[in-house]
């Protein structure tokens, strides 16, 4: 049981995650992630620090999140893993893995992706719409 806890704690620790620096939403939603899904120890980070990261971002349209190995998570996937980490609401992590929930997450994901501009108005984000 303490082996699984230090490597829960590792995994938390080696948290990093990157989101669009030009986008408030996306900052602000990040933000809220960390707190709310009680992650103190995760890194935040404009992708646009990082060239590679910011390629990423662009590429896949989505916020870009880094294990402690190194492994890159982007969209529902990313908000899988996020969510197994939390010692708050890591049982959401089984039921978000479930075939039409993953669909479903998925569709969501990339729905508020391409439409973060108009939820965040007052915001620009770098990525543009596909």
């Amino acid at each position: 049981m303490k082996e699984k806890e230090d490597l829960k704690l590792k995994e938390r620790v080696g948290l990093k995650i990157y989101y669009d620096g030009e986008c408030g939403f996306c900052r602000n939603t990040v933000y809220s992630i960390k707190n709310k899904f009680l992650l103190p120890e995760a890194q935040i980070y404009p992708a646009q620090d990082k060239k590679d990261t910011e390629a990423d971002m662009k590429k896949y349209n989505s916020w870009v999140v880094i294990d402690y190995k190194g492994n890159k998570y982007y969209k529902f996937e990313a908000v899988i893993y996020v969510t197994s980490l939390s010692p708050r609401f890591f049982f959401l992590s089984h039921f978000f893995k479930l075939g039409l929930i993953r669909f479903l997450g998925e569709k969501i994901y990339e729905k508020v992706a391409e439409n973060r501009s108009l939820i965040s108005s007052s915001t620009k984000c770098s990525i543009s719409r596909k």
